[in-house]
């Protein structure tokens, strides 16, 4: 059985299913692959000022900063296993 990750970011639910290799079940591939779909949305909605736009994520070890460039907080609830 595979491990789904999930993590929610104003509102949006984003999700990475951990297959069999060494790397998909290190904690920094986790908060990597998540980073990086934060990021994604934030680039569509950059064009439309969606809710996304200014909102950036990274990824240290197996921790997920998501910042606002305005500044404001951004929601961000709990990465979760399933």
């Amino acid at each position: 059985m595979r491990d789904v990750w999930t993590i929610t970011v104003a509102g949006q639910t984003f999700s990475v299913t951990i297959g069999s290799s060494n790397s998909e079940q290190q904690a920094s591939y986790v908060a990597s692959n998540l980073a990086g779909q934060v990021n994604t949305r934030a680039a569509d909605d950059a064009s439309t000022s969606g809710p996304f736009a200014g909102i950036s994520a990274t990824s240290s070890g197996a921790n997920v900063i998501v910042e606002d460039s305005d500044g404001h907080p951004v929601a961000v609830g709990p990465l979760t296993e399933f």
